[in-house]
């Protein structure tokens, strides 16, 4: 009985305590943000490599700090949008936002969102 009564509760604080919430934490957003940057870096190499050969591709950038900002439903698609500090190659951070979102593989990605 009191099991029923105290979920509630935690639920009612979830943006508070992180219950019932499906917010990412910042490692699942940084685990997104580098499975992002290797797809795009992927792409980008396999273009390279088909206009001016192997000697043209530009090392992956390695990040060297994340730092979660803040989070909010996003009201366009599933997930949520949330801004983010990132610094690539210990250059100064920089900040950023996308939207965060749990595919059909129970995996969380990283998407693109409108400026």
């Amino acid at each position: 009985m009191l099991r029923r009564s105290v979920i509630p509760i935690l639920c009612a604080l979830g943006p508070t305590l992180g219950a019932c919430s499906d917010e990412p934490s910042e490692t699942t957003m940084r685990a997104a943000a580098l499975g992002f940057l290797n797809r795009a870096w992927e792409q980008q190499a396999a273009t390279a490599s088909l206009i001016g050969g192997a000697r043209r591709i530009m090392p992956m950038p390695t990040v060297t700090s994340f730092h979660k900002l803040d989070c909010e439903v996003s009201q366009v698609a599933p997930g949520h949008v949330c801004t983010f500090e990132v610094s690539l190659d210990g250059k100064p951070p920089g900040r950023d936002k996308a939207r965060f979102y749990k595919d059909v593989d129970g995996l969380v990605y990283m998407a693109v969102v409108g400026r």
